[in-house]
């Protein structure tokens, strides 16, 4: 049967997640769900490409202007210049991706929970639902991405380096809060696309989880750390070049996701979902 042969057709009848199939251990159904659904993970994969090479593009561009955008960092903290252009203005592009996570995330969300999906229709209608959300959370962690890139990795670190030891205590603070809202971003997007919540009700809920559910936090970003280093590596090692290329093109963004929203789901289903109405 051709790849694409059910991009406009439902994933199929289904009550959803079975007990019997609950009571298997989560390793075994993460890979069955996602033998299962291979073929639907690379259809939303090649889905989300479509905004995502002009924007990759984009950014391309704007990396190769013959632009210089710097500042001078003070004596006191190291001197050197920082390439702000490069930081700050290169990945602004990247903004426009965010709505598009919506459709990604329900997609994926319904794959975890074995429900019937049409992958066309229910990734386009996620983002027209939730895109404003999903664009407001982009533009927020940009500018996080800025401040505390700036004043953490290049102000305080330099300080501390050279100046005072204190300097590292607003250091801290700022891995420490970089560390929340990244593991934060595990949540928010599941919440979005699954409760009927306003923006901040589901950014402090994400928030939450990002605290007490630091184990499972720690070991999504382990994953996922290691999968995009071995992408980034990989080309330079002829045997994993061809399966390097494979994973860029067919799941560089829909696996990820599949695996942050099975490890992730739980935790909303044992706190939020058995108490609270989901969205259609």
């Amino acid at each position: 049967m051709s790849l694409f042969s059910h991009f406009f057709t439902n994933d199929g009848p289904g009550p959803g997640i079975k007990r019997e199939q609950v009571s298997k251990p989560a390793p075994v159904r993460f890979f069955t769900i996602l033998f299962r659904k291979f073929g639907k993970l690379v259809q939303a994969n090649l889905i989300f490409f479509l905004p995502f090479i002009p924007v990759v593009c984009l950014a391309a561009v704007l990396f190769f202007l013959p632009m210089e955008w710097t500042l001078r960092l003070p004596e006191q903290a190291g001197g050197g210049l920082l390439d702000l252009w490069g930081l700050y203005v290169v990945p602004l592009p990247l903004l426009a991706l965010s709505p598009f996570c919506a459709g990604l995330t329900y997609v994926t969300r319904n794959f975890v929970q074995e429900r019937p999906v049409f992958i066309w229709w229910d990734f386009w209608r996620a983002v027209r639902l939730n895109g404003k959300m999903f664009f407001l959370n982009g533009c927020l962690l940009y500018v996080a991405y800025a401040l505390l890139s700036f004043s953490g990795i290049y102000y305080y670190r330099s300080y501390t380096v050279t100046q005072s030891w204190l300097c590292a205590i607003p250091l801290c603070f700022c891995v420490a809060l970089g560390a929340i809202l990244l593991f934060a971003q595990y949540y928010l997007p599941l919440l979005l696309v699954t409760f009927e919540l306003r923006f901040w009700q589901a950014y402090r809920n994400a928030c939450i989880f990002a605290l007490s559910a630091f184990g499972r936090n720690l070991l999504i970003s382990v994953v996922l750390a290691c999968y995009f280093l071995f992408l980034f590596l990989a080309p330079g090692f002829g045997f994993t070049l061809v399966l390097a290329l494979l994973l860029g093109v067919f799941l560089l963004a829909s696996l990820p996701s599949y695996f942050v929203n099975f490890v992730a789901y739980p935790v909303l289903d044992r706190y939020l979902i058995r108490i609270r109405p989901l969205r259609k």
